[in-house]
């Protein structure tokens, strides 16, 4: 059986070299590359090709902006967030950029690897305890009240609270710390869950929302 080629981006020296050791000992892995920070997803991507890379989100960098970048250079290898954080709002943000996967460092090796099985046959994985919470958020249940204001990750209510004030995408980016890509990308997002066309739109609805619930800007402080 060809094994399967495994990169780990994770900024702690001893948990990524341990899981470099569990791996490199096993014949149905081959570890082809290891990073510490955001960039080097790219800079593996490009120069190993693995099947699958485990990167933990909260690396130096812009992780959000690494994952879509890499998914723009390849929808071949898979990429399966194994993190510490069990913020829902981080496991959107991660999937909707582009990661296969979500999971809990608390994991066991046994969990880990049906987790990387998942993601390599094709499939989305979620970590059990936070599945019910994202998929909520992600695939908006017709559940959700006619009129309510959609589920927004963090970073999508910040970007909307800019656009409100005005920002462009310029402004947005400088003001998150983010690329403009990346911006551009949320705000990709954020016109699907509302359901409009344009930046206008944007505003529109969701001043609309704020003054129908009497929220007060509460959504977008």
């Amino acid at each position: 059986m060809v094994p399967t080629k495994i990169a780990i981006i994770d900024g702690h020296p001893i948990f990524r070299d341990g899981l470099i050791k569990i791996f490199s000992e096993r014949a149905d892995y081959s570890v082809v590359g290891a990073g510490t920070c955001a960039s080097d997803i790219i800079d593996i991507g490009k120069s190993t090709v693995p099947d699958v890379i485990l990167l933990d989100t909260q690396v130096p960098g812009r992780v959000i902006e690494a994952i879509v970048s890499f998914r723009k250079m390849s929808h071949l290898a898979r990429i399966l967030v194994f993190t510490a954080s069990e913020s829902v709002d981080c496991a959107i943000e991660a999937l909707e950029a582009g990661a296969d996967g979500y999971a809990l460092k608390e994991s066991t090796l046994d969990e880990l690897e049906n987790a990387i099985s998942c993601v390599m046959s094709g499939n989305n994985y979620v970590n059990p305890r936070l599945a019910t919470k994202v998929i909520r958020a992600l695939h908006h249940p017709v559940q959700q009240t006619a009129g309510e204001m959609p589920v927004l990750s963090i970073r999508e209510e910040q970007v909307v609270a800019l656009l409100m004030k005005g920002c462009t995408n310029k402004n947005i980016a400088a003001a998150l710390n983010i690329r403009e890509k990346t911006v551009k990308h949320y705000m990709t997002m954020i016109m699907q869950k509302l359901d409009v066309s344009n930046r206008l739109e944007v505003v529109v609805a969701a001043h609309g929302y704020s003054h129908r619930e009497g929220l007060n800007g509460k959504h977008f402080n």
